[in-house]
């Protein structure tokens, strides 16, 4: 691939795609969001520092909006190549799960809710994580030293990033009693954009007539209508729940869950069972030798 080495470089989505999936291009952003969440456990006592004062939420929060800003920005000024690609203008509305959980993230660091924190906290997890790990096509248009680049994958990590870390270190405690709520308002919110997508042409979370969401496509038994309607709830279902319930269960490994307004804990994340075992075997084979250097 030849690079273009220019930064406001902004293609538009039938553009032609400039590198595959798990690529270079797509390995090294795809490594710095594994590495930056792993550094979250490799460096306790820097975080723990960082989140004496909001100062750092604050200024992720920053960044989350700057880009924010810059796509729709962007979208704007490059709305005629959009709707030559058969995107209104109606398409570029932050109505998307993505966007819906970027505005999420920014809300919960301002609002010290525990209860918004669990409803939400599933969307991040889930929909950031499938984005950087399978992105859209329209990012594949756009090249690795473009800015538009950088802002799908920072964007899309921020939502995650702002969570987890309020989560770990900013004393917010998930409550087990939201999960099946938080389940539920995804399924209203992809009703809705269901009837906003047939309604206006639009496409958002990929719900609509022209679009075959999931492993099997009803339409051709149900009808266009009818069948796109089903399509919409069998993919909620089986990517919903079992994203859902992929996120539940890394929640509950790396951090305790609580209940009862986060009043009664549950039980130890199994990550920090594992390190205590660990240690504890660390220390049972140090007494070991001590004691052995004394007989001696």
């Amino acid at each position: 691939m030849l690079l273009t080495f220019n930064p406001f470089e902004f293609n538009s989505p039938d553009a032609p795609i400039l590198w595959e999936l798990y690529s270079w291009q797509h390995i090294i952003p795809l490594i710095m969001c594994l590495g930056i969440t792993f550094s979250l456990y490799a460096f306790p006592k820097g975080y723990a520092y960082l989140s004496k004062t909001n100062y750092f939420l604050y200024s992720l929060v920053g960044v989350q909006i700057l880009f924010m800003i810059y796509l729709r920005v962007m979208q704007a000024i490059n709305l005629k190549a959009y709707q030559e690609a058969g995107i209104n203008w109606t398409g570029i509305l932050p109505f998307d799960f993505c966007a819906l959980t970027q505005i999420f993230s920014i809300v919960t660091v301002f609002w010290k809710n525990n209860k918004f924190f669990s409803l939400t906290i599933f969307f991040p997890i889930f929909a950031s994580w499938l984005s950087i790990f399978i992105p859209e096509g329209q990012v594949q248009t756009n090249p690795i030293t473009s800015i538009r680049f950088w802002e799908f994958f920072v964007a899309h990590f921020l939502s995650f990033y702002i969570y987890f870390y309020s989560y770990l270190y900013g004393k917010r405690q998930f409550d087990r009693k939201w999960i099946k709520l938080s389940a539920f308002s995804l399924l209203i919110y992809a009703l809705l954009m269901y009837i906003v997508n047939t309604s206006f042409g639009t496409s958002f979370i990929y719900m609509g007539k022209e679009i075959t969401p999931g492993p099997v496509d009803f339409r051709p038994w149900l009808g266009t209508d009818f069948g796109s309607f089903v399509n919409t709830m069998f993919t909620i279902f089986v990517m919903g729940l079992g994203g859902m319930t992929l996120s539940y269960w890394l929640l509950r490994g790396l951090k305790p869950f609580y209940q009862d307004n986060g009043q009664t804990k549950l039980h130890d994340s199994w990550v920090y069972v594992l390190i205590n075992k660990i240690k504890a075997k660390k220390d049972n084979v140090s007494a070991v030798k001590n004691s052995k250097k004394v007989k001696e």
